[in-house]
């Protein structure tokens, strides 16, 4: 399905041919089939271990290999610290150093080398109390756990902080930021313990005991009470740029609470509960992040002013959340141009409010292979326009009554690109001629149940379907596209956005298929002529 009509055609055809030859050839003997299904057999397990495993494999997976503590700094890291003037920059030796580093004057900290921060399974590693701070390149790990808030790096009512570069692993929370303003976290790279696993759809801790080697475990690594907090958090913070960094297996990847004027962009979320979560907060962009297998992507609650823009939100499947983007009583808000894909829900949004002075819009994205494109409360009120509706299950549903007369489906005069559509273009003009009507009680009855999902494509309900379509004639649609465009108009999938095997990798895996399909052939047994001669000696 990826590559065609490339080498999965050529495939194709190739086995195809070879069928056909095979059913005229003549059985081969017993030895030369042993060796033949031999040869296949050493085949593909060579093939898929040189060739198929290594084209498959996203090509940023981290290399798996045991990460090692360096030996015992050479200095008094503390002491180092302290005799610094205001001010001044402090080069960190190479090493490993058991500390509780607290800042309180103006400083620069940078890392020379593999520079570890080892809290030890307690508290917080390292504390900024002053302003005018940057750290940079430093290893920090093995905090305290929840009931200590154990932070791998703090901050305390600080005021230009920067934080670049760092890499914080065993931690229950990674970098938190506490009061203060134009707070600077660039490049870190935050691993959790990946106890928040999805199970009835919000995080929860793993109950395995912690290994008895583990020097750390019952803390947050361990599986014990500690658990796993959230990797970036701001509170009560005005001014903060959020950018570049990797952040995985923690609970929410980014949490803001009480934040004003933040930008994130160019973000890499994976496997946590939230990708994003912002509430109570104002002027908040998200913009050019990656955000990938999350229990959910983007939350905003009780924010306004709110701007995602060019992310990628894809595969936040959990049964009990699952949302790609979920929207709770936010004023002023634009979503532009996201790619939003396999998802249980793209979009879900309640208590949206769209007018002159504070417009609540969904422009130019695509929402592409979801259960649901769009859910809507009957709180929701949106206007959405060039957005591309690609084969999702359901396009659009409505979670009460009331939806199809507060929601408009087109953005100054644009409407949106349905896959389902059925209508006709006469003009060429790219609109439709005819409007796109969506929402039936087919899509009730799956949201109602979701066991009823395997049921949506079924003959039964279609039936059901034209039968709702005749009873309720004169009841409106929950979509009303009146321009729907017959021609994309919204954001594509560009090369990188998705991972997909490429050209070269394609063609490799389908040598390797089309290597092993031929060998196989001469190892099965043709039947045709002992079928000729028994159908021979049947017929009078």
């Amino acid at each position: 399905v990826w590559t065609f009509p490339g080498p999965a055609l050529a495939l194709i055809w190739a086995v195809g041919a070879l069928a056909l030859v095979g059913r005229r050839a003549a059985r081969p003997s017993t030895p030369l089939a042993l060796a033949s299904a031999a040869a296949a057999l050493v085949v593909a397990v060579a093939g898929t271990l040189l060739v198929v495993l290594p084209a498959v494999r996203p090509a940023d997976a981290p290399a798996v290999a045991a990460r090692r503590d360096p030996p015992a700094g050479p200095v008094d890291l503390v002491r180092l610290v302290e005799a610094a003037p205001a001010g001044a920059t402090v080069v960190v030796p190479a090493g490993s150093y058991r500390v509780h580093l607290v800042i309180d004057r103006p400083l620069t900290l940078i890392a020379d080398g593999d520079v570890l921060l080892d809290g030890g399974g307690r508290g917080t590693v390292l504390t900024i109390n002053a302003s005018d701070v940057t750290v940079r390149g430093f290893r920090v790990a093995h905090t305290g756990g929840q009931v200590e808030e154990g932070a791998a790096i703090k901050t305390v009512d600080a005021d230009r902080v920067t934080i670049e570069g760092n890499r914080i692993e065993d931690a229950f929370t990674g970098i938190a930021v506490n009061g203060g303003s134009v707070v600077r976290i660039i490049g870190n790279e935050l691993v959790g313990s990946g106890q928040v696993v999805v199970d009835v759809g919000h995080a929860t801790t793993s109950d395995v005991a912690p290994a008895a080697a583990d020097p750390h475990a019952g803390h947050a690594s361990g599986g014990g009470p500690g658990g796993q907090g959230d990797g970036i958090v701001l509170w009560n913070v005005s001014g903060a740029l959020v950018r570049d960094n990797v952040v995985r297996e923690v609970r929410d990847g980014v949490y803001l609470n009480y934040v004003d004027e933040a930008l994130l962009d160019g973000n890499r979320i994976e496997r946590s509960r939230y990708a994003v979560h912002a509430m109570f907060g104002t002027t908040v962009t998200v913009f050019g992040n990656e955000i990938r297998g999350n229990l959910s992507g983007l939350v905003f609650m009780y924010t306004a002013e709110v701007l995602a823009g060019r992310n990628v939100i894809v595969d936040a499947r959990s049964s009990g959340t699952g949302f790609g983007i979920v929207l709770k009583d936010v004023t002023t808000l634009r979503l532009a141009e996201n790619l939003i894909a396999r998802n249980r829900v793209g979009l879900q949004a309640e208590g949206t409010v769209n007018r002159l002075d504070a417009e609540a819009s969904v422009v130019s994205n695509r929402f592409a292979a979801n259960d649901v494109g769009v859910a809507l409360m009957p709180s929701a009120d949106l206007v959405l326009g060039g957005n591309v509706f690609d084969a999702n299950l359901t396009q659009v549903a409505a979670l009460g009554v009331g939806v199809e007369r507060r929601n408009f489906w087109s953005y100054r005069g644009v409407g949106n690109t349905w896959s389902d559509y059925a209508g006709y273009d006469l003009a060429g003009d790219g609109v439709g001629d005819v409007p796109y009507r969506a929402g039936g009680v087919e899509d009730l009855l799956v949201l109602a149940d979701p066991a009823l999902a395997v049921f949506r494509t079924s003959p039964a309900m279609t039936i059901l379907a034209s039968a709702q379509a005749v009873w309720e004639s004169a009841r409106p649609p929950v979509v009303l596209d009146q321009s729907p465009r017959t021609e994309q108009v919204g954001a594509a999938v560009t090369p990188g956005e998705d991972p997909e095997p490429s050209a070269g990798e394609a063609w490799r895996l389908g040598g390797v298929g089309l290597l092993i399909a031929a060998v196989a052939g001469l190892a099965v047994p043709s039947r045709t002529t002992r079928w000729r001669a028994i159908m021979r000696r049947r017929t009078p």
